[in-house]
């Protein structure tokens, strides 16, 4: 990232930055600065470390040459991370018993991956590789198709080693699930259940509600099969 690459603009900042004396303010305004022109690199796709090549198809920030870089120092610094038994994300704290991460970063994570997906959800977006969704799934059909297939081939491989096809830690003497994992599924199924009992009651209360309106300001009572039913259905809960 060399001068000749800067922007008029951002040269202009950081000579005024050089000459204030408050050494605190020039800093953050040299971080914005580079911030700044980082963000509009990223926005006309090129890479943000200046150089001036558009960015990598595999990275939204890198020209292959300093993409292959980044991984190459992320890869040393995770290394070494691992070797002293520290966090490979922050690298200040102890990572967990069991995994490679501490425990904030571990909650940092999911958090972003989890508003990450929302949003791609609800825009109609695959989770995996961008494309158009239709209906009601996270993943487009290429995807779904893939994922069935690698998580069939995991459950055969941990099947075959006895191990919990779910969580992939326990041994489990022969059945499918742990116990562990057999309970969450069995407490899933049974809040899936009262989920389903709840619509279907509400919906049946509304078309009794609609229907008895119609009633009381037409005269005309429709009583078929669908009304019966819903009926039906609004009794049993009273009951």
């Amino acid at each position: 990232m060399g001068r000749s690459t800067w922007p008029t603009w951002l040269t202009e900042i950081l000579s005024a930055a050089e000459k204030d004396e408050d050494r605190d303010r020039a800093t953050f305004t040299v971080n914005s600065a580079f911030t700044r022109w980082r963000e509009e690199l990223k926005a006309a796709g090129m890479c943000t470390q200046g150089c001036g090549k558009p960015h990598y198809e595999k990275s939204s920030l890198f020209c292959e040459e300093h993409h292959m870089k980044a991984l190459f120092r992320g890869d040393r610094r995770r290394q070494r991370n691992i070797a002293n038994g520290m966090c490979t994300t922050c690298g200040t704290r102890p990572h967990d018993e069991g995994r490679r991460v501490c425990t904030p970063c571990a909650e940092r994570s999911n958090a972003r991956c989890k508003k990450r997906y929302e949003t791609l959800r609800e825009n109609k977006v695959c989770s995996q590789c961008r494309a158009a969704v239709s209906g009601r799934f996270a993943m487009c059909s290429g995807c779904r198709a893939k994922s069935r297939v690698a998580t069939t081939e995991r459950q055969h491989d941990l099947r075959d080693r006895g191990m919990c096809v779910a969580c992939g830690k326990v041994e489990t003497g022969g059945t499918r699930y742990c116990r562990a994992c057999n309970d969450r599924f069995n407490e899933q199924r049974r809040a899936a259940r009262k989920r389903d009992r709840e619509e279907e009651l509400r919906a049946a209360m509304k078309l009794v509600l609609e229907r008895e309106s119609e009633y009381f300001e037409t005269g005309v009572k429709i009583v078929d099969a669908e009304y019966l039913e819903a009926k039906e259905i609004v009794m049993k809960k009273a009951v």
